[in-house]
């Protein structure tokens, strides 16, 4: 399900806070607003020109920052363009943020032909079920990755491939000196305050595990599971329901925590899943310095931790540093402004009759290039000097 708008024309390239972005007009007939933004493209044709535009929420948390403007970007509220849509009769203006660049290098040399052919029509296609969160995972799809992780293990193999092969250490663990402390998983009652594993000498491995299983918190089996996540790249731990997986799973956060070792990135299938992990982090006191990705969360206490909450928290505290933030301000505009210099000249510029632009290009990035042409080799001044003798010969020889 998809809503296309027609009649639209491309009427200049913009940068603002968000971008560069496109400036379009479309008949009003065509555009429902009061309704979020979520992935549109621009159809010339017969071919696809252009790709997913930026989702409005994001848009719209930059807003919240106080940087909201009487600008009709495609992100803005819904109040807005309701209100823009009825106080302009035939067309309204809208702002369209694309992803992929090449979309802008088309429409800038549409701007600059300054003409569209009788052809050239342009739908702009919306696609309400494509969200920001997914499109990462789509463009990497799209292209051939030089550098897959983890390929010894995910690649296709034949059945029993992988039990017969070693799995490597996280290679931080390589690092020369490196211990882990694993400390942390004793109760104080246990009276072990240091207990360091090597990942790279056995019997530092297993003098950790028997420790662990001695006098820890974790059962024998949950002791094996988190010495064999921490000196394996690639661990699997499972186990039937009330085996303590979720559990063994917050103390391996604890090590990695007490260790300085991150970022550390948690997925799970559910957002009850991800939620009960993370409540079990702060319940058990391991660390608060927590963001959250992902769909609205039910419980108010991991609500603080979300993206958009730590965002909205760092946009007032910046606020706070008035002056730097202002300066800051001013460098972006002047930024701005630049850029609406060079996309004016390149606008205005005709390549095909003018290459003193590309001559600077090249004097500038590629000098030897440059200085080849401008410094002519003699024999082409004498292949030039005999060419035009033959010339001249010749026009003598036709005129007798």
């Amino acid at each position: 399900m998809f809503n296309v708008y027609t009649d639209v024309t491309v009427t200049s390239l913009v940068p603002d806070l968000r971008g560069v972005s496109t400036s379009l007009t479309t008949g009003k007939s065509s555009f429902r607003a009061g309704r979020s933004r979520c992935a549109c493209c621009i159809l010339e044709g017969n071919e696809w020109q252009a790709t997913r535009a930026r989702r409005a929420r994001r848009s719209r948390l930059e807003d919240e920052h106080g940087h909201n403007r009487p600008s009709w970007h495609h992100s803005q509220s819904a109040q807005g363009l309701d209100h823009y849509v009825q106080g302009h009769a035939n067309r309204i203006e809208i702002r369209v943020v694309f992803f992929d660049s090449e979309v802008e290098l088309r429409i800038l040399s549409q701007l600059r032909a300054g003409y569209s052919s009788p052809g050239d029509i342009k739908v702009l296609v919306e696609s309400p079920v494509l969200f920001e969160g997914i499109r990462p995972f789509l463009e990497a799809l799209k292209t051939e990755p030089e550098n897959i992780p983890f390929s010894r293990y995910l690649v296709f193999h034949p059945s029993g491939y992988l039990s017969t092969r070693t799995i490597d250490p996280p290679k931080y663990a390589l690092l020369p000196g490196f211990n882990f402390q694993l400390s942390s998983l004793f109760d104080r009652e246990a009276e072990v305050d240091d207990l360091r594993m090597n990942r790279v000498d056995k019997s530092s491995v297993d003098h950790a595990r028997a420790e662990l299983r001695r006098a820890s918190r974790l059962d024998p089996s949950q002791a094996d599971a988190i010495v064999a996540a921490l000196s394996s790249e690639l661990a699997l731990i499972q186990g039937p329901p009330g085996t303590g997986k979720s559990y063994t799973g917050v103390e391996l956060f604890r090590v990695l925590i007490a260790n300085h070792i991150s970022p550390i990135l948690m997925i799970a299938f559910t957002n009850y899943a991800l939620e009960h992990m993370l409540c079990s982090v702060l319940d058990a006191g391991i660390t608060t310095d927590i963001v959250r990705l992902g769909s609205r969360t039910s419980d108010d206490r991991i609500t603080q931790y979300s993206i958009e909450t730590r965002e909205m928290v760092a946009g007032q505290s910046r606020l706070h540093d008035s002056e730097s933030y202002k300066t800051k301000f001013r460098e972006l505009k002047d930024v701005g402004k630049e850029i609406s210099k060079l996309i004016d000249r390149m606008s205005k510029i005709d390549l095909e009759s003018d290459s003193s632009e590309i001559i600077k290009y090249l004097e500038l990035f590629y000098p030897e290039h440059h200085a080849s042409m401008s410094d002519v080799p003699p024999w082409i001044e004498v292949a030039k000097s005999l060419s035009q003798d033959d010339a001249e010969y010749f026009t003598s020889v036709k005129t007798i």
